[in-house]
């Protein structure tokens, strides 16, 4: 290979992006304007298209440059105008010696589009303190300041988010606020001021990478900023609720297009068949935060800032009996009763229902909407959001079912044993095989694997392509490990068909492979010591009606996890595929800056695109959307728009059919949606209370996981502390040695895959996330719902 296309930064060609990538190019026009950046080489495009490990290259860098180094990408697509794809390529530090530049650069290109990458070899710093500032303030939006994360020696630690770093601010004038623990105020301002100059050199807000050494501040990478925070829109009016139990992280634009007309038209067509007292859901998405406020058959849909107790019991009553809105939902519960049509729905999910979204589903998946013809994938889109809509009326109608019986049976265990729900639910746990479906599946492949010599360092060596890194192993293991992706890899995420699925991350799919998940043996276990229990305790009168009942509560519970993946995560992930077809589509004819940015869509948006009848200027759509993201995540907003909700109605003089349908959903919703806990504050040694959602004990480090991509940190063993999980993280929970969350109850999904594992849980905590950190040591007791220190 030719030594000519090694790029020194100062020379002409190295100002050209698409020689050297944007990163590099950036730079060299810094360092031209005087700018103290280190002096660097760059492997170009060209180069590392051709990369074949040759150490006689890189013998001329460390002639020219001593080491140790520290090696970079720079890539075609990193750091431009729209996007800047920070930390989505490798960088490796600490690189001493030729091998290990060659292994360096090697890893560097892997980790990219080995024909769209360039590569920065600089010597590594030794500095005093380093960091990042950005020069609008990433939280607010203020353009006023320069906002500093320092920290003492290297900045790798707070750029790759392992420490936040100490926080200041320069204000215009040279005012500095905040942690002056670690960068005075001179050195701050001097941050400051060169933060600045990127900026006006390069014409927008810049996210600059800086390490100070010896009292001179160098700049190492500066990048635009492209997402600014903007303030979202509060919902308007009061009783406004955020949704803490179902969405672990922020809801894309795309996501929640699909699923509120998807449960819109649930709500209609299943509430009014049965009775229940609940008109619709108000529904507002703020920056991705969902907030919602049930709307009632009788009553204002705006509560007002000071909303009443609900009426007494016998006012409900005879409202029930003179209302006609509540007179006609008492006749349809009388109707849905005495035609047993509840348990008729469930009997239909087995022989009808699924069965029909299997089909619809199979029907779609053949299709490659990357082979469409623009017409056809927006037909194609069409169809996978009609199989979206029929799939939430199902899943809708079998929670009536779900309700009755879960109800029907702590009911009576409640009033024969004093039992609490955590007690009762301890009969279901191992009957949800749903929940454990991936994991089971899984085994076998994972087994196969690890029997392969050389499984484990193959997949170590290109965890970016695991199924590949297989292939060069075993072609059969191989196929086993893409039909399992092919089954489990593409369902949809967080409910949300804008996030990225399995199959698009993998790097967890690797840590999946090469994890040492919990045995999946101990959930039967606690059923049947449960059921004894039960047995045991009751008068021998009552043991029938236990075993009835106990029947029926078994015969729907594996529905609840079993439709959910069939009425949600598989036609979210079909949207999914759909709509990466579709952004990247976009992306080439510019309607869109990136494809990622088609998750910042609305589901129309993008089907009339598709069409050439949108006149929306997408790019400024997605781009403040995400902005609107960035403030929600920076800035979350309250629980509660308005006062909170009041006591639950008292449904006790409601007619006996009205009664018998609204008081399980009403105490379903209740166990999934628990809200602030009585009594929740810590006390002595306990750190958190929350929900006992699964018993158990486990002592161990904490892992707080902000979002279903953060799941590739988890370590076999800790405690996954994050805001709520979803359905679709269950396969990564034979990793986990134990659940926290801020949200979610004993009947949360969380709580459901929680006990299929056997591992203990402790939900609806409120602060989890906030109050434990990273490496905390702690002990997770999910039968009495604590969260204590060790050590």
């Amino acid at each position: 290979m030719s030594t000519a296309e090694l790029i020194d930064l100062d020379r002409a060609d190295a100002l050209d992006p698409a020689v050297v990538g944007r990163k590099a190019a950036t730079l060299a026009r810094l360092r031209g304007a005087g700018l103290p950046v280190p002096d660097g080489l760059v492997l170009s495009v060209g180069l590392c298209r051709r990369w074949q490990r040759d150490p006689a290259v890189l013998a001329t860098i460390a002639d020219r440059l001593p080491g140790p180094w520290a090696v970079r990408s720079s890539g075609l697509d990193e750091d431009g105008p729209t996007r800047a794809a920070a930390g989505t390529l490798a960088t490796v530090l600490d690189v001493d010696g030729i091998d290990a530049l060659v292994e360096a650069v090697a890893a560097v290109i892997a980790s990219a589009d080995p024909a769209r990458v360039a590569v920065l070899v600089q010597p590594l710093l030794a500095p005093d303190q380093a960091g990042v500032a950005f020069t609008v303030d990433p939280l607010t939006g203020d353009r006023d300041v320069v906002r500093i994360a320092a920290t003492t020696g290297r900045g790798d630690a707070v750029t790759d988010g392992r420490t936040p770093g100490t926080d200041l601010t320069v204000r215009p004038g040279g005012a500095v606020e905040g942690d002056l623990g670690v960068l005075a105020p001179g050195p701050a301002r001097d941050v400051a001021a060169l933060a600045r100059q990127a900026e006006l050199l390069l014409g927008g807000p810049q996210d600059v990478e800086w390490a100070r050494c010896g009292g001179v501040v160098h700049l190492l990478q500066s990048r635009p900023v492209t997402v600014v925070p903007v303030p979202p829109a509060m919902p308007e009016g009061y009783g406004w609720e955020k949704d803490v139990a179902h969405y672990p992280e922020p809801v894309t634009p795309f996501g929640w297009s699909v699923f509120e007309t998807a449960e819109e038209h649930a709500i209609a067509a299943t509430f009014p068949q049965v009775g229940l007292l609940m008109a619709r859901f108000e529904q507002q998405l703020v920056g991705g935060q969902v907030y919602t406020r049930p709307v009632l058959v009788v009553g204002p849909a705006d509560p007002g800032p000071s909303p009443s107790d609900p009426p007494p019991a016998a006012v409900l009553g005879a409202l029930a009996r003179i209302h006609p809105a509540l007179r006609r939902r008492t006749a349809a519960a009388r109707r849905a009763l005495a035609d047993d049509l509840p348990h008729r729905w469930l009997t239909r999910w087995p022989s009808e229902w699924r069965p029909r979204l299997r089909r619809s589903a199979a029907a779609l998946r053949a299709e490659d909407p990357a082979d469409l013809a623009d017409e056809a994938l927006a037909a194609h889109l069409d169809r996978g959001l009609a199989l979206q809509l029929e799939a939430a009326d199902i899943h809708f109608k079998l929670m009536i079912p779900y309700a009755l019986d879960l109800h029907a049976l702590h009911r009576f265990l409640d009033g024969r044993l004093g039992w609490t729900v955590g007690q009762t639910f301890r009969l279901m746990a191992g009957h949800s095989p749903a929940s454990t479906a991936g994991e089971r599946t899984l085994a076998p492949v994972r087994d196969r694997i690890a029997a392969l010599p050389g499984s484990a360092a193959a997949l170590a060596a290109t965890p970016e392509d695991p199924v590949g890194a297989i292939r060069t192993l075993d072609d059969d293991t191989a196929t086993a490990l893409e039909d399992w992706l092919e089954t489990h890899g593409g369902d949809c995420v967080n409910y949300d068909p804008g996030r990225p699925v399995l199959a698009e991350q993998p790097r967890m799919v690797t840590h999946l492979l090469l994890g040492n998940p919990t045995p999946l043996d101990g959930a039967a276990a606690t059923a049947r010591t449960a059921e004894a229990d039960a047995r045991a305790a009751l008068p021998a009168g009552d043991v029938d009606d236990f075993d009835r009942l106990l029947a029926a509560a078994r015969r729907v519970y594996p529905v609840r996890e079993e439709n959910t993946r069939w009425t949600d995560a598989v036609p979210g992930g079909l949207l999914r595929r759909a709509l990466v077809a579709a952004g990247d589509r976009l992306a080439a004819r510019g309607a869109i800056a990136d494809p990622a940015d088609a998750s910042y869509l609305t589901v129309e948006e993008v089907r009339m695109t598709l069409r050439g009848a949108g006149d929306t200027d997408l790019v400024a759509a997605a781009l403040r959307r995400r902005g609107e993201e960035a403030w929600a995540r920076a800035n979350p907003g309250p629980t509660t728009i308005g006062a909170p909700s009041g006591p639950p109605p008292d449904l006790s003089r409601l007619p006996a059919a009205l009664r018998a349908v609204n008081e399980p959903v009403l105490w379903m919703v209740g166990l999934e949606y628990p809200g602030a806990l009585a009594g929740a504050e810590p006390t002595g040694e306990v750190l958190l209370r929350g929900v006992p959602a699964s018993p158990g004990v486990v002592e161990a480090p904490v892992r707080v996981v902000r979002g279903h991509a953060d799941l590739g940190r988890l370590q076999p063993g800790e405690v996954l502390v994050c805001g709520v999980t979803t359905p679709a993280w269950a396969t990564m929970f034979g990793l986990a040695g134990a659940i926290v969350a801020d949200g979610g109850g004993v009947l949360s999904h969380a709580a459901i895959a929680a006990r299929e594992h056997g591992l203990p849980a402790v939900l609806g905590t409120g602060t989890a996330t906030i109050d434990l950190t990273d490496g905390q040591v702690v002990r997770v007791d999910g039968t009495s719902g604590t969260v204590s220190p060790i050590g």
